[in-house]
């Protein structure tokens, strides 16, 4: 395609900065060398280097390196939603549901109007698991339309740069308590809706902080005829407040490697070995997880409208399993023992 030729300046800039540049360069990072420099050492050198190709490899570095603050508007990847908009959708325990979109994309909420009736409808549902590990998308309609499913009443939820806009309650309800995972890849609409059935919904948060990637965006013509993408600000709550660019921040951190993370949600033999593992005592320790917590249970106690003065009642010991424990993903085994742990709550 047909690049914007850039100033010298800008030339200069997008060499300087490397492919994968951090918003905060630790402090051994050594300085970028002044443009001028870097241009003629380039132009001196490379004597077969074509002024055109030059431009190109500095257009493409610096969208890059600048990426996802700065990006193409035409690119038909980018907007394209997937072919299964939902990931996963079943009932785990026979009580709780667990829902993974593949993205947040438009259709999002009506795909699970219909996945939800063919697959649950008529079960007594306990709880719900939604996660969006590693789960992006820009189309924040459908976060107001999947807060319907979670709220009581007309509630103001977002604004990305059209406005305040609200939720309505919606027929078709999510089962509570609702559990929300995420890690450093939940991006852009994911985050803000785990920060949003968070603050409206009393979901609880468990995993790592997001990527605080949640930006409204303004498309700027170029000369060519390409319109580039650019970040001008922040999503903004209901009361007025940015999604933080720190993430949005877990209400249980759970420290595990995005890489074992990933390895978990593409196995599904990792995703019925945790339900399994899980199942014996809600405060089973697996591998790498952090253990469940009193104040864990407190925490998700008062966030679905409970109330007590008595302690969390233990859980009855059980005996240690004598057979080989296959791998389980950790982030999970915690959310299941939560919902599993929450009627003895109940019961005090």
């Amino acid at each position: 395609m047909n690049l914007p030729r850039f100033s010298p300046f800008l030339l200069g800039l997008a060499l300087a900065l490397p492919a994968a540049a951090a918003d905060n360069p630790s402090p051994e990072t050594p300085p970028a060398p002044p443009i001028e420099e870097l241009l003629g050492v380039v132009r001196s050198n490379l004597t077969d280097l074509a002024p055109a190709e030059l431009n190109r490899v500095a257009v493409e570095a610096l969208v890059r390196a600048l990426a996802p603050r700065v990006a193409w508007a035409d690119t038909p990847a980018a907007e394209a939603a997937p072919t299964n908009l939902w990931a996963a959708v079943r009932v785990v325990d026979e009580r709780f549901l667990y829902l993974r979109p593949a993205r947040i994309a438009a259709g999002l909420d009506e795909a699970l109007t219909g996945l939800l009736e063919s697959r649950v409808r008529g079960q007594s549902l306990q709880g719900a698991i939604l996660d969006l590990r590693f789960v992006g998308g820009e189309a924040y309609p459908e976060v107001v339309r999947l807060l319907g499913r979670a709220v009581d009443r007309d509630t103001p939820v977002l604004d990305w740069g059209k406005g305040l806009q609200r939720a309505a309650p919606g027929e078709q309800r999510l089962p509570r308590p609702l559990l929300v995972l995420i890690n450093r890849e939940t991006r852009a609409a994911a985050e803000a809706l785990a920060e949003v059935l968070r603050r409206e919904a009393g979901a609880l948060l468990l995993g790592g902080a997001t990527a605080g990637h949640a930006y409204v965006f303004r498309e700027v013509p170029l000369s060519t005829g390409q319109r580039l993408r650019l970040a001008a600000g922040r999503v903004r709550l209901a009361d007025g407040h940015e999604l933080p660019a720190t993430g949005v921040a877990p209400d249980i951190p759970i420290e595990v490697s995005l890489e074992a993370q990933r390895r978990h949600l593409d196995d599904p033999k990792v995703f019925e070995a945790t339900v399994e593992q899980s199942k014996p005592s809600p405060d089973r320790v697996n591998a790498g997880a952090r253990r469940l917590t009193e104040a864990d249970l407190v925490r998700l106690h008062s966030r679905n409208g409970l109330t007590t003065t008595n302690p969390a009642p233990e859980a009855p010991a059980t005996p240690a399993a004598t057979t080989t424990i296959r791998e389980t993903d950790p982030i999970l085994a915690r959310a299941l023992d939560l919902l599993r742990v929450l009627p003895l709550l109940q019961r005090r």
